[in-house]
């Protein structure tokens, strides 16, 4: 994010002990959807832009993979793995951002969904390098763990986590809490009193809670469940906030009941959107010209957009996390304006 990450400022003992490397662009902006903020009559509204991270492909995972992939780089491995959904935003950051530290990428997928946004995912992934191990159906997510493990086992493979939500990989987002906490003492942006964001595999949640916990801000974190709640937990994001603390020495500090963690207005499953998702999408595209997801951001400010109307937000200062990176479907739709095959990524036996 920055050639010294503000992780190290804070903890520079751990300086030399943490591997990293520097994939992003940073500082990412803070600024202020006024407009938004007018639509929805709360004007103490801004957004954490980490769709910045970087220009090849942003968004949150990038945060992740500087400590992950500095980790892998640190232990000599030979190419990283993991398990994820098709389409999944981490899968393409990690099929963009490991070839530069020239590590190949292995990904075992399911598909628990299609939508062409997935699809575009799924091919940007493929196109930059990643070797996809897919399979399709309701219970592909059984073959796809085993080759998952299978593929861990071999000699020279660094595992990451899915979605990256490892001890190690919530450093990023941690990290991403002290930038945050910088840009405050700087005077850059307001210290807010509420963070709002999407929440898969707890990583993102887990390390801003751990970060800002660590930094002097009193923000209080509120994750929009936008997968299954087998996967999305409160528990499992304090295990993972209390493991980060436990890198850099830190005791315990969370319980489950201290994760706020609901539901958002969408019932319709993972990746597809719902009639409210879209007024999102359309709210945040003509006012402030940021593109939402339908797998993630556009349930998290549907989310933020019932928190509003329902007056629980009134007179706080809201920072919403954005973290979706469009680059993939960009990528897409660049391709299909010049004719370029579109075959799906399909399934394998």
């Amino acid at each position: 994010m920055s050639t010294h990450p503000a992780l190290f400022d804070r903890f520079p003992d751990h300086a030399a002990t943490l591997p990293w490397v520097c994939l992003g662009d940073g500082p990412t902006p803070v600024h202020p959807l006024a407009r938004l903020g007018r639509q929805l009559g709360h004007a103490a509204l801004h957004v954490k832009r980490e769709d910045r991270t970087h220009g090849t492909y942003g968004g949150n995972k990038v945060r992740n993979l500087e400590f992950l992939l500095g980790e892998a780089r640190a232990a000599r491995a030979e190419r990283v793995v993991t398990l994820a959904p098709v389409g999944s935003n981490f899968a393409a950051a990690l099929a963009a951002q490991a070839p530069r530290v020239s590590l190949p990428v292995e990904i075992a997928q399911f598909a628990p969904a299609r939508s062409p946004q997935i699809q575009a995912h799924a091919r940007f992934a493929a196109a930059h390098g990643a070797t996809l191990h897919v399979w399709d159906g309701r219970i592909g997510v059984v073959p796809a763990a085993a080759k998952a493990l299978a593929l861990r086992l071999q000699r020279g493979s660094y595992w990451i986590a899915p979605g990256g939500s490892s001890a190690t990989g919530v450093l990023g987002p941690l990290n991403a809490a002290l930038e945050l906490a910088r840009q405050v003492r700087s005077g850059a942006t307001p210290a807010p009193d509420v963070v709002v964001l999407g929440v898969g595999t707890c990583g993102t949640m887990a390390g801003l809670m751990a970060g800002f916990a660590v930094s002097g801000l009193a923000a209080r974190v509120v994750g929009i469940r936008c997968v299954d709640r087998l996967v999305c937990r409160r528990d499992a994001v304090a295990r993972l906030a209390n493991q980060a603390l436990g890198r850099l020495g830190i005791g315990p500090r969370f319980r489950a009941a201290d994760v706020d963690l609901r539901d958002g207005c969408n019932r319709e499953g993972y990746g597809r959107a719902s009639a409210a998702d879209h007024d999102a999408i359309r709210a945040m595209s003509e006012e402030e010209g940021i593109r939402l997801d339908t797998t993630y951001t556009a349930k998290t400010v549907c989310g933020l957009q019932r928190m509003i109307a329902d007056g629980e937000l009134r007179g706080r200062s809201v920072l919403y996390w954005h973290t979706f990176s469009p680059a993939a479907i960009e990528w897409q739709e660049r391709r299909s304006a010049t004719g370029t095959e579109r075959r799906p990524v399909s399934a394998v036996a």
